[in-house]
């Protein structure tokens, strides 16, 4: 994973609010129906279930909505008798001692976003899976094996995304155009692949200029937070003032709010943008529509129904069951302004701007339906 110190590693595209930590036990009862019944979930299982569900930050809307999705998920099976949480609020310390205490509690199926420090988490999850407790990670990649030392690893291919946004900029800008990269922390895996996967499909295209380098290791580094990805941009456009920016991509969609309004501060035209999602980011784009400071938007899920794999796989591993529905996924546009149609950016004025409504607006059989070949 990366090399730098991950005490503030924030998930691409997870946001940046803080707030205290908080360890808590709840009841699987969820008020968000789901269409499954729990009496027919095939991976549900007889054995009762003690759900603990850790995530390095889980303060912010990223993992908010995370935890509603694994919560939803836990509904569907009456086996499950208890669920517990546990925010480490990005304290390697406290993740660690985090799984330590779900599995002293009683925890026999864990999910867990391991973004505080995954090397570090690592020897937790295997102590866990030694002990008997079936363990998912999921969306932070901790090293290790699978099924050695946990069930299985669920996310999404992140290097696919970045060609998918590459692409989608080709198609736009016409094969010619300056684009700017802007990446969370130092060193993260993350951006890491997505760089890999945009550099992959740029090399083929000369007329496609990456203005902020083509190492795959480096980056102008935003931590995902929106404040700090307008600075950074601010001082991007300074530093190309006399070159138009045609392209902008960044994996954090609050993020690029603070990259947009850089732009509008500069009095300069806002780029096409590839990137996450964000409710905030489609209400800008539909904002700026027919205007002066149109651009056009490309985004993908923030993946958060994942927490409903990783319950469902946690679960199913408990009662000896072969969950078929996959780990890994190459996932298509969310939304495309080009394309139109059904990918039209969705902006719900009703809803925070920091709301990730793909995990809302589609239901979870469309994105498991997005199997990695």
């Amino acid at each position: 994973m990366a090399t730098l110190a991950l005490a503030a590693f924030s998930l691409a595209a997870c946001g940046s609010s803080a707030s205290s930590a908080s360890s808590s036990s709840t009841t699987a009862a969820n008020s968000n129906a789901s269409s499954s019944s729990s009496s027919t979930a095939s991976w549900c299982g007889p054995k009762p279930i003690t759900l603990g569900i850790l995530d390095g930050n889980g303060a912010n809307a990223w993992s908010q909505e995370s935890l509603q999705q694994a919560k939803l998920a836990a509904s569907e099976c009456k086996a499950v008798k208890q669920v517990m949480v546990v925010d480490a609020e990005f304290n390697v310390q406290k993740s660690i001692s985090g799984m330590a205490s779900l599995v002293a509690r009683g925890a026999n199926a864990i999910i867990t976003v391991p973004d505080a420090n995954p090397p570090a988490e690592l020897p937790g999850i295997i102590a866990a899976t030694q002990q008997g407790v079936k363990v998912v990670p999921w969306a932070v990649d901790p090293g290790g094996s699978a099924p050695q030392d946990y069930v299985t690893f669920v996310n999404y291919n992140t290097e696919y995304n970045g060609q998918q946004w590459a692409k989608w900029l080709v198609k736009a800008l016409n094969g010619h155009g300056n684009i700017v990269y802007l990446g969370g922390p130092p060193g993260n895996p993350i951006d890491v692949a997505q760089l890999t996967g945009v550099l992959s499909v740029f090399k083929n295209y000369p007329g496609m200029k990456l203005l902020t380098g083509t190492s795959t290791s480096t980056w102008p580094v935003t931590n995902w937070d929106p404040a700090m990805a307008q600075t950074v941009m601010a001082g991007l456009i300074a530093k190309y003032s006399g070159v138009k920016i045609d392209g902008l991509i960044t994996g954090d969609g609050q993020s690029t709010l603070g990259a947009i309004q850089a732009f509008k501060d500069a009095g300069r035209p806002i780029p096409d943008i590839a990137g996450q999602e964000s409710n905030g980011l489609a209400c800008a784009w539909a904002a700026a529509k027919g205007t002066s400071n149109a651009f056009q938007l490309a985004t993908s899920s923030n993946r958060n129904w994942m927490a409903q794999v990783a319950v469902q796989k946690a679960i199913a591993a408990v009662n000896g069951l072969n969950d078929p529905i996959p780990s890994v996924y190459n996932l298509p546009l969310y939304e495309d302004s080009i394309a139109g149609g059904s990918l039209t950016p969705h902006c719900d004025k009703s809803l925070p701007m920091d709301t990730l409504t793909s995990s809302i607006l589609k239901p979870l059989s469309y994105w498991t339906s997005q199997a990695a070949g």
